[in-house]
């Protein structure tokens, strides 16, 4: 085996051994502004999704047009007003704020009168 010495007419292909850190760091830059870009996109997105989302669902438990609509104002009305259960039985209903008040008023007379509880 014999050792020549390199032709210095023939060049091999060199690679540069330094990183070009400009280049690299605007890439990196210009790679984190569009992925903020994105979230902010997508978080914009969600929030007005999920306020439309609620509005629908608000409309819907309030609006006389839906069922929902009309079970919910169906049912506050009867448990806001006075009306017969069975006339015959003279058993009538009694609006929920009344009856409440009523039981808590018999709650505290019976907490009153040396630990008797009220009867029912």
């Amino acid at each position: 085996m014999s050792h020549e010495p390199p032709n210095p007419e023939v060049q091999s292909p060199v690679e540069p051994d330094e990183i070009n850190t400009g280049v690299l760091f605007m890439t990196l830059s210009l790679m984190a502004v569009v992925l903020v870009l994105i979230v902010l996109l997508l978080q914009a997105w969600f929030y007005n999704w999920r306020g439309s989302v609620a509005q629908e669902r608000s409309l819907s438990a309030n609006s006389p047009e839906t069922a929902v609509g009309r079970a919910t104002l169906e049912s506050r009305e009867k448990i806001g007003s006075y009306q017969w259960i069975n006339r015959e039985a003279g058993i009538r209903a009694i609006p929920i704020h009344r009856a409440m008040e009523l039981v808590a008023a018999e709650m505290a007379a019976g907490q009153t009168a040396a630990g008797a509880r009220p009867k029912r």
